[in-house]
């Protein structure tokens, strides 16, 4: 995820946006990114409507007070936490923390939105708030890298890359073709299939097969605009 955001630069490889090298370009890009780790970002001791104030001051400062006020009601709103906007961040359940989070990167309007663990140690109803909420961010217009262990909502994203032990590519298509290369029906019994074989012959059967062609080698050859 660091290798991907610009926070560490790769050891080897090279990071694309738009046909253009990310690393020697990543000042032209550093405004277009947002970074949601997995840890809390926010301080404990603010209230939500504080954390994403403190934000618009250090990402938009030439922002006039009551614009910025109004930028972070509407996107409390989307986040639907707008009636906790005062409540302090200590006082917030996991969910609520985590959109505070990500309302945090919102402010900068990111073309890039990376996200490390959104939906770690929530509970079932939270992890689906979440995804939605995700899926409609993404509708708006961003892309969203997501690093995910919890399965649920998967259907919702685009494109779906199953990574084994040591960062081996074993799958990238959109879900319901991930779920199809597997020949499985459940999202979860791809770990079981992943068992099935060494991460090495995993990546080197997804290399020979057409979804790498179809879904990897002609995406990164097609032309951009």
């Amino acid at each position: 995820m660091k290798s991907l955001n610009g926070f560490a630069q790769a050891t080897s490889g090279r990071v694309l946006v738009n046909g253009m090298d990310f690393y020697s370009h990543f000042d032209e890009f550093r405004t277009a990114i947002g970074y949601v780790p997995q840890d809390d970002i926010v301080h404990s001791q603010i209230t939500a409507e504080k954390a994403l104030y403190y934000s618009a001051l250090l990402r938009v400062p030439d922002m006039e007070k009551d614009e910025i006020y109004k930028k972070i009601y509407s996107i409390l709103e989307k986040l639907e936490i707008e009636k906790r906007a005062q409540a302090k961040i200590k006082v917030l359940s996991g969910g609520e923390r985590k959109r505070v989070n990500i309302g945090v990167e919102l402010i900068s309007d990111p073309l890039l939105l990376f996200m490390d663990e959104p939906t770690s140690g929530l509970d079932y109803g939270s992890i689906i708030k979440i995804m939605d909420l995700c899926r409609e961010i993404a509708d708006e217009g961003r892309s969203i890298f997501m690093v995910s262990h919890p399965l649920e909502k998967f259907e919702l994203l685009d494109f779906l890359c199953v990574l084994t032990r040591g960062g081996r590519l074993a799958c990238f298509a959109p879900p319901g073709k991930v779920l199809e290369y597997f020949g499985v029906e459940k999202f979860l019994e791809i770990f079981l299939e992943l068992k099935k074989g060494r991460p090495e012959e995993w990546e080197a059967k997804f290399r020979r097969s057409d979804f790498f062609h179809k879904y990897v080698v002609s995406r990164l050859s097609q032309p951009l605009g």
